[in-house]
């Protein structure tokens, strides 16, 4: 009886550490699978700054069609555009990154285009189809920000003697006349 008693003892014993074994299991292969997530998470994040996207790899293929990927933003009072040479026919997508954006930069005009557009966070996307070729002028409504970007045919390479298109009004801009709009910038 006692030799059976004891038995007993030592089966509970096992069943115990059988489970102990079992929870230091599942704790060991939970930390293996999140250190094997962390690891793919930050070489997917070193890869991305290491190896950014080339302005020449931003045209992606949608279900929609293709589409030009441009980015809009101010740098010393004018406006930039990367890529600034975009394919006649073809769709573009211009994000404006407004916290680089100051006052009036924010009221984009494209006249040859028919674009006129504020934008704002959460708003900052704008879109066309430009369907003729050459130089053409991206301003904000007081001509105070000014820029050029290129429409070429297909992969032709942009005209050597721009010739910069639509009109901005005459007078337009911060101080001419009309007192400014307040933004501090200089024409």
């Amino acid at each position: 009886m006692v030799l059976m008693e004891g038995f007993y003892e030592h089966e509970i014993k096992s069943k115990k550490q059988q489970k102990r074994t079992g929870e230091t299991m599942k704790k060991i292969l939970t930390t293996v699978a999140l250190v094997m997530v962390s690891v793919i998470l930050l070489a997917s994040l070193w890869s991305f700054l290491v190896f950014p996207v080339k302005a020449s790899d931003r045209i992606i293929t949608g279900n929609d069609g293709t589409v030009q990927e441009v980015k809009l933003w101010v740098s010393n009072g004018q406006y930039v555009m990367e890529p600034s040479v975009f394919k006649q026919g073809v769709k573009v997508r211009m994000t404006a990154d407004v916290a680089r954006m100051p006052g009036c930069s924010k009221s984009v005009t494209i006249p040859s285009f028919g674009i006129s557009k504020y934008v704002s966070e959460g708003n900052n996307v704008i879109e066309f189809i430009p369907t003729k070729t050459g130089t053409f002028r991206i301003a904000c409504s007081m001509n105070m920000y000014r820029g050029t970007f290129t429409v070429s045919e297909g992969d032709a390479a942009a005209p050597q003697q721009p010739v910069i298109q639509g009109d901005i009004p005459a007078g337009a801009g911060c101080g001419g006349g009309s007192g400014g709009c307040g933004c501090g910038g200089a024409r």
